[in-house]
């Protein structure tokens, strides 16, 4: 018989009855060797399987030659197609297995990016406000270079203006001159400009 997906189901009803007694060929005082030809017993997938030994059919031993403590089978199938649904539900359990690793996996990638976005909206906002206290401190820097560079004009200017006036030379009032008295300045040049005096145009005036 089939299950709904077309795979034998197994074990058959009417299989063996376990347990099974049969006959083995002796090696040695530790090794024997026994076949089967009816395994339709045969259901790993849910059971396990042991042998025990007797030498006279009534006392079985196993382990440590001790009674009814059987040595337990390693079974594996590798052909048959009675046996797909056993590779099957393998699998499924091997799937099963890796359920909680994945799952534990994903969470710790999704607590990861959580926890990296906060960060780097945190970051970014230090960032910000490093960069904003930097050109504010820029700023301040720039306006007290403005004032002393402002300062230093003033004073060369006070000093150009001090220069001028402690240049002026007084000009005084001579009779002779039929001009009032002025005062003339020293240009930059270091030359002085003196108004001039002619008798002719005094004369006729």
């Amino acid at each position: 018989m089939r299950d709904d997906k077309g795979y034998i189901i197994w074990p058959l009803d009417n299989a063996t009855k376990l347990p099974i007694t049969t006959k083995a060929t002796v090696l040695n005082n530790k090794n024997a060797i026994f076949s089967m030809s009816d395994y339709s017993f045969l259901d790993p997938r849910k059971k396990w399987y042991g042998i025990l030994i007797s030498n006279d059919g009534s006392h079985f031993a196993g382990v440590d030659g001790k009674e009814d403590e059987p040595v337990i089978l390693q079974v594996e199938v590798e052909e048959g197609e009675q046996f797909v649904n056993y590779v099957r539900f393998n699998l499924a359990s091997y799937k099963a297995f890796l359920i909680a690793p994945v799952i534990v996996i994903i969470i710790t990638i999704v607590l990861s990016a959580i926890i990296y976005v906060i960060w780097k909206r945190k970051y970014d906002k230090k960032q910000d406000e490093d960069h904003k206290k930097l050109v504010n401190q820029q700023w301040q820097i720039q306006a007290l270079e403005r004032k002393i560079d402002i300062s230093k004009q003033n004073k060369m200017i006070q000093m150009q203006i001090e220069a001028e006036q402690n240049a002026i030379v007084p000009y005084k009032d001579d009779p002779t001159m039929p001009h009032e008295s002025k005062t003339v300045n020293i240009e930059d040049l270091g030359t002085m400009k003196f108004l001039r005096y002619i008798p002719e145009l005094s004369s006729n005036a």
